[in-house]
């Protein structure tokens, strides 16, 4: 074999140079590994439609309650909302509410707290951004609902709102949001996909309608229209004197209201950014803190 190799040192050197690129490519590996942690990450947050197996398992990552009371009936938030970063990674992500009734910290659960042994390896095994995360949560409380309930027609809208908040590797954390509205009738208006209630929820159909995912990008196209926005939730839902009814509701409908929901909650989203600004004081970089809010 010795005899073999010396008469033809062209499969040594060949040899040796196949193990040198093969390590060379083993370290760039894990050097492009580890540097795609490093980067500023760029994300895409969207809502994945559950299948047939979701269903029948009855298993959903959101539930939405139909009252504001903890005894309230729920009805499934057919869709799985899912972070997928382009660029970067996601350290930890949580969803939080800030204008309504809240009964826990905004404390990152995303995390494990516990481990069953001490961590081992520095060098991580895949890329940053070639996962994606699913988020879940408890019971969705609406923050407003206006109800119409008469002789002609009983019908409810429940707004439902929360805050998205990213953080990759590099610290920099993104803030987004999302809203919806929850929909409920005993007759079937026209242009809607209404689904039949399984259960009886004191109304027979059901549809989610207006589900919007806000970042800040969304901000300077809408920012003219916030800022000359003034009405609260009261005047949203514009309930009758001493009536548990909602006359906005009754005389504009379902579609007139969600577009002022929309502008409420674009107003408060701009106006939490803004407030980050005075958080900022201890090494915490915000991508969201850009020389355009500092300017509003």
């Amino acid at each position: 074999m010795i005899t073999y190799l010396k008469d033809n040192p062209s499969i040594v050197i060949s040899t040796l140079s196949l193990v040198v690129a093969l390590l060379a490519f083993r370290v760039n590996r894990n050097t492009s590994k580890l540097n795609s942690y490093n980067q500023k990450a760029c994300y895409h947050v969207f809502l994945l439609k559950k299948g047939l197996f979701a269903h029948l398992r009855n298993k959903y990552d959101f539930n939405a309650k139909i009252y504001t009371s903890i005894c309230s009936k729920v009805i499934p938030f057919d869709y799985s909302l899912c972070i997928r970063p382009y660029i970067g990674g996601i350290y930890r992500t949580q969803i939080f509410s800030t204008f309504d009734n809240e009964s826990s910290l905004g404390i990152n659960r995303t995390l494990p707290a516990i481990f069953l042994a001490k961590p081992k390896g520095l060098s991580p095994k895949k890329y940053a951004n070639k996962a994606e995360y699913y988020l879940s949560s408890t019971p969705l409380f609406p923050y407003a609902y206006a109800t119409q309930n008469t002789q002609k027609s009983d019908r409810q809208l429940n707004r439902y709102h929360f805050y998205i908040e990213i953080t990759d590797y590099c610290n920099n954390i993104q803030i987004w949001y999302m809203s919806f509205s929850l929909l409920l009738s005993n007759f079937k208006e026209e242009n809607r996909n209404w689904n039949k209630c399984t259960y009886y929820h004191g109304y027979e159909y059901y549809t989610f309608n207006d589900i919007n995912i806000i970042s800040s990008r969304d901000i300077p196209k809408n920012l003219d229209r916030t800022n000359s926005f003034t009405k609260s939730i009261e005047e949203i839902v514009g309930k009758e004197d001493n009536s548990l009814n909602s006359a906005n509701l009754i005389e504009y409908g379902f579609d007139k209201m969600e577009y002022d929901f929309q502008l409420y909650e674009m107003k408060e989203y701009i106006a939490f950014l803004k407030r980050l600004q005075t958080v900022d004081k201890n090494g915490v970089r915000m991508q969201i803190l850009t020389p355009f809010f500092c300017s509003l």
